[in-house]
């Protein structure tokens, strides 16, 4: 079953003005990979990939990035939930995997983490 997921970023105040008009990375499942059905990183929509891997979101020129996803990995229930799990924001573009390095397999990349939050229900 296929979990919709709607999630948005304010990048503002002098901490996080890098944010504004440039490629953020979220990833709701950073760490262990154990816990990611131990494959390679790789784009949302490949068959292998870490559960957690969400792709590029871009923040607009206020500094808000939002997405509303459908994904088939992750979920509220059960052990993908993402309740509970760390949402990490890098200060790159993630290559999805596909550079060819142990790094872009790895964490796809993306660069140092930026900000980071802990996924919760309201």
């Amino acid at each position: 079953m296929d979990c919709q997921i709607t999630l948005m970023w304010l990048c503002s105040g002098s901490s996080f003005l890098t944010c504004k008009n440039t490629q953020r990375t979220p990833r709701a499942m950073r760490s262990p990979y154990r816990v990611s059905l131990q494959k390679y990183h790789g784009a949302p929509r490949d068959t292998e990939r870490h559960v957690g891997d969400l792709g590029n979101i871009e923040a607009g020129t206020r500094g808000i990035a939002a997405i509303n996803f459908t994904d088939s990995l992750i979920s509220l229930h059960g052990p993908h939930s993402i309740i509970g799990r760390a949402l990490a924001v890098h200060n790159g573009t993630d290559d999805l995997g596909k550079a060819g390095t142990e790094d872009s397999r790895t964490t796809g990349s993306a660069g140092s983490r930026i900000a980071c939050g802990v996924i919760g229900i309201q």
